[in-house]
């Protein structure tokens, strides 16, 4: 069996690590044997070496220990106010700072910066996926272009509703709908009977795919042309690890409005497009993913950057660089008179 120890690289949500652990966070990465020796994991996971921080109400802190620490920071935002508020508190600097967007490191103090990793946030590395037999697994015509909208794990209300719109514009003739078009679309499991009455009204176009959920979230990476999303730091990474553009509509009530901050991040860098709330309808959420998909050049420029901006191997890298802050191996000294000293009989 693969051991596994546990490591947080969030500093955007809640806690979620048992005080047994020592370790506090919300998006956990799962250290294995293939980002490091079987020695060197046991000696993460047994060390006091590597700090880890935790969120307390309105304000950041560290561990206690006083120790080298590696700060890591997903969300543009939460990343530069933890990390200001290290500063401000007059903490001890950090051995190393993580970070997933280049901006944040641009906006730190120069006394801070060199010891800045740009490593991206820990997501599974994309693996090869033959196209059809990915459509076969989402049930999806094998000669489909994808279409992917996910609203998170329950689902987005706002992006529910655009897309709803849209589907209507199309149906109604007043949107048009690029050839082979596939619209895979996961609704949120408390939205899938709305949405389902809604398509029926419709006449259930058959190129709209509602799903409570989508389980097989890597065949529809794999096959999807462009995403419609918001703009967490999770989601953004799994994009740009399969090199899908995305438009993006933040979550206007996100902690600090990191979202926002994110998708700008992401719109400059012509990984995707910053698509706000308030100018969500479903004419202009129609309007951005076709052309797009509508546009092979535009298309293949925007793949370009996510790929350029994306950091499969963030696991494995975070792994070695924590693994460089552990204390130098000692031989272990036999007691005298212990087995394999020689003392006694």
């Amino acid at each position: 069996m693969t051991r596994m120890t546990r490591g947080v690289l969030s500093l955007a949500a809640s806690v979620d690590a048992s005080p047994r652990e020592r370790l506090a966070g919300y998006n956990v990465i799962e250290l294995e044997e293939k980002h490091v020796s079987a020695e060197t994991l046991k000696r993460i996971q047994a060390s006091r070496a590597v700090q880890f921080v935790e969120r307390v109400p309105n304000r950041w802190v560290s561990a206690r220990r006083k120790r080298p620490a590696a700060d890591p920071a997903l969300n543009l935002q939460w990343g530069l106010r933890a990390i200001d508020w290290f500063a401000a508190a007059r903490r001890p600097s950090a051995a190393q700072v993580h970070v997933a967007y280049p901006e944040t490191a641009a906006r730190l103090p120069g006394r801070a910066r060199a010891r800045v990793r740009e490593s991206g946030n820990p997501v599974r590395p994309p693996r090869p996926i033959a196209p059809t037999e990915a459509m076969a697994a989402l049930s999806l015509p094998a000669q489909g272009r994808v279409v992917l909208v996910v609203g998170g794990s329950q689902g987005s209300r706002a992006l529910n509703q655009a897309t709803l719109d849209a589907v209507r514009g199309v149906a109604t003739g007043a949107l048009s709908l690029p050839p082979h078009l596939q619209l895979l679309w996961s609704t949120g499991p408390g939205h899938l009977a709305g949405v389902q009455a809604e398509l029926e009204s419709l006449g259930r176009p058959d190129w709209v795919h509602a799903r409570g959920y989508i389980d097989d979230m890597e065949a529809a990476l794999s096959v999807a042309e462009i995403a419609v999303s918001r703009a967490g730091a999770m989601a953004t990474s799994e994009f740009m690890a399969w090199g899908v553009p995305a438009v993006l509509v933040p979550l206007p009530t996100a902690a600090a409005d990191h979202q926002t901050g994110n998708a700008r991040s992401l719109a400059a860098a012509g990984a995707a497009i910053h698509l706000a709330e308030t100018s969500l309808t479903g004419a202009s959420l129609w309007r951005e993913v076709v052309s797009v998909v509508g546009d092979a050049e535009r298309l293949a420029t925007l793949r370009d950057a996510s790929l350029r901006r994306g950091r499969p191997s963030a696991a494995a890298e975070i792994a070695r660089s924590l693994a460089t802050l552990l204390p130098s191996a000692r031989p272990r000294r036999d007691r005298p008179g212990s087995p394999g000293t020689g003392g006694g009989s």
